[in-house]
């Protein structure tokens, strides 16, 4: 299982060694051996279930962490401040001073000093072989803009040659100011001597000598209603 951070400055633990919160900010997980490789639901569910109880007073933990903000994500998004760790199993979540009960001799204890500890976050679509190719010849710059996102292809037009397609497939529109695709008149206003595909996966949006290459036009977009937006004016691909 993995204790993420807080928001600004997380924190690192891995397996039985704490590394000190500085000021440099650095990531923190408590990586519990054994956890990764079975369900993370059952680790999940035991977390969500767990609270004080007498029972879980008798044996020390083998961790406690304490003095942040814990979430359980139960029924309730309960977030508390503790929680104890034992035999690589949360036992019990609660306030620092009933957590505390739990700490032993040989208990580790783990001080958040504020920050927050989530549930382990598994990413299992990151299409990892893809993206490890999409800057082999050239860097691809962050991109927060409609205007970012046509600067970026501009620019590639000096560099691909007339008539071949430049392709854009890392700048989701959610990550754009306007939350948008940029419009086939946008991408024909810079390149228009060029296919164009900005791509966000399954959707996308094209240029003039995209969609004519592709032969998506007005008759087409008719046929296919719901895969191509037009201008309800014109009835026109929008790109």
């Amino acid at each position: 299982m993995t204790i993420l951070s807080q928001p600004d400055h997380p924190v690192r633990l891995q397996g039985g060694t704490s590394t000190p919160h500085s000021a440099r900010p650095t990531a923190v997980t408590v990586t519990l051996t054994g956890l990764v490789t079975r369900s993370m639901l059952s680790v999940l569910a035991l977390s969500i279930s767990s609270s004080w109880s007498p029972a879980a007073e008798q044996t020390p933990a083998d961790t406690v962490v304490r003095g942040g903000r814990v979430v359980t994500v139960n029924r309730d998004f309960r977030i508390v401040e503790a929680m104890a760790i034992r035999k690589e199993r949360i036992v019990a979540v609660g306030t620092n001073k009933e957590i505390n009960r739990l700490v032993g001799p040989s208990t580790r204890v783990v001080d958040l000093k504020g920050r927050m500890v989530l549930p382990g976050l598994i990413d299992s679509h990151v299409h990892a072989g893809g993206a490890s190719r999409y800057e082999a010849d050239h860097e691809i710059p962050s991109m927060d803009t409609i205007a970012d996102v046509l600067s970026y292809i501009q620019g590639r037009t000096q560099v691909v040659p007339k008539g071949e397609w430049i392709t854009l497939r890392q700048v989701f529109i959610t990550r754009l100011k306007e939350q948008r695709y940029p419009t086939r008149t946008e991408l024909d206003s810079v390149a228009p001597d060029h296919p164009v595909a900005f791509r966000t996966g399954p959707d996308g949006s094209a240029n003039s000598l995209a969609l004519q290459e592709n032969g998506i036009d007005k008759a087409f977009a008719a046929k296919h209603p719901d895969n191509v937006v037009v201008n309800p004016v014109t009835g026109e691909p929008t790109g």
